[in-house]
C-alpha cells in the first residue's frame, strides 16, 4: 500500500467536534501558510462557525475568538500536539499515518498528512484540497461508517480491497456528498469540508484511485481508512 506523498497544500482547516456527541465536524478556522509565515484566523459568520458555537465552541485555546489574523507563533501552537521526533515511538505515530520518515518538509507539512487530533478535545486539522498539486496520495478516515455498515459487513473487508467514489447528488443532507462505496456496499463517506474539492478535480478529469489502507477501531465502531491517489 502507497504512503502519503507530495501532498502539497498552502492552508489547513481547522476543524472542532463536540467529543461527548455524535454531531458532525465543523470548519471552525483556517491556518495558512505564505512566503511570509503562518497566519491563523477563525471561520466567523459561516453556517459551520455558527453551528459549532451553539454546541459549546468556545474557541481554540491559543486563540481567542475574534475579528482579526494571528501571526505569532502560529504554527508552534498547534505542532505542539505532535509527538516529538525524539520520542520512541514516534516512528510507530508516523507509520499508523502511513507517513515515510523524512518525507516532510516541516511541521505544517506534517501535520496535512497526520492531523492534530488527540482524545481529549475535538480538535484536528485537515488540508484543504482546492488547490493542491498533482499528483498527490492522501489517507482519509471514511466517516459514518457506524451507520453504513454493520460489524458482520465490516469484518469481510480487508486491506487492499479497491473501493469506488460515488457522487451522491441526490443526498437529503448534502448535495455535495461523496459516498465510498465496496462493491455495492456503501462503508460511509468522505468527509464533507473534502467532498467540493474532490468533485472539482474529477469534474476536471483528474483521476482518482481508492483502496482501503488501514482497519481498526472497535466492533461496535469499525474505523476504516482509505489511501486517495489523485493523478
Amino acid at each position: 500500500m502507497n504512503t502519503q506523498s507530495n501532498l502539497k497544500v498552502n492552508t489547513l482547516l481547522l476543524t472542532w467536534r463536540p467529543i461527548r456527541e455524535a454531531a458532525s465536524r465543523y470548519l471552525v478556522g483556517y491556518l495558512r501558510r505564505s512566503e511570509s509565515g503562518y497566519t491563523f484566523e477563525y471561520a466567523l459568520n459561516t453556517q459551520d462557525f455558527i453551528d459549532a458555537k451553539d454546541h459549546g465552541f468556545s474557541g481554540y485555546p491559543a486563540f481567542k475568538i475574534a475579528d482579526r489574523s494571528y501571526n505569532i507563533d502560529v504554527l508552534s501552537s498547534f505542532a505542539k500536539r505532535l509527538p516529538p521526533a525524539s520520542r520512541g515511538d514516534f516512528s510507530r505515530f508516523l507509520a499508523a499515518h502511513m507517513v515515510a520518515p523524512g518525507s516532510y518538509e516541516d511541521a505544517f507539512e506534517l501535520i496535512s498528512y497526520t492531523g492534530i487530533r488527540l482524545p481529549s478535545d475535538g480538535f484536528d486539522l485537515i488540508p484543504d484540497l482546492g488547490n493542491v498539486a498533482l499528483p498527490f496520495n492522501y489517507l482519509v478516515e471514511v466517516a459514518g461508517t457506524r451507520y453504513n455498515i454493520s460489524t458482520e459487513e465490516a469484518g469481510k473487508l480487508s486491506v487492499g480491497d479497491r473501493v469506488n467514489l460515488f457522487r451522491e447528488d441526490d443526498n437529503q443532507y448534502d448535495s455535495n456528498a461523496i459516498a465510498v462505496m465496496n462493491g455495492n456496499m456503501k462503508i460511509g463517506y468522505i468527509n464533507r469540508l473534502h467532498c467540493r474539492a474532490l468533485r472539482a478535480l474529477i469534474a476536471n478529469g483528474v483521476s482518482v484511485s481508492c483502496r482501503i489502507a488501514r482497519l481498526n477501531g472497535t466492533q461496535e465502531r469499525p474505523l476504516i481508512f482509505v489511501m486517495l491517489s489523485v493523478f
